[in-house]
């Protein structure tokens, strides 16, 4: 396998993000790891960083997501009823008949 540099540029890293990062490349079906590289935030970006949480609020995470995590939850919840109004209605049905 030839010798090839990849460079990935990552902008706009919160705190959530500073992980340690692997490449993985598939080779002859064969799945190989590099060395692990760990992102972290320089000084000045750590000072963005600060001011960009201070004023988000939730733990660095937009209203956004909290929003649209609710409605799936409403969504899951009347889904649910809706399976248990349907089951519950369908086995009077059949109780009846009997």
């Amino acid at each position: 396998m030839e010798n090839q540099i990849i460079v990935l540029r990552i902008r706009n890293i919160s705190n959530s993000d500073l992980y340690t990062f692997y490449c993985a490349r598939l080779f002859k079906e064969h799945l190989d790891f590099d060395e692990g590289v760990k992102l972290v935030i320089s000084e000045n970006q750590l000072g963005e960083e600060r001011r960009f949480d201070e004023g988000g609020g939730f733990d660095g995470l937009s209203l956004q997501y909290h929003i649209f995590a609710a409605v799936l939850l409403f969504g899951l919840v009347g889904m649910l009823l809706a399976i248990f109004v349907v089951h519950f209605k369908t086995r009077t049905k059949q109780k009846d008949k009997n």
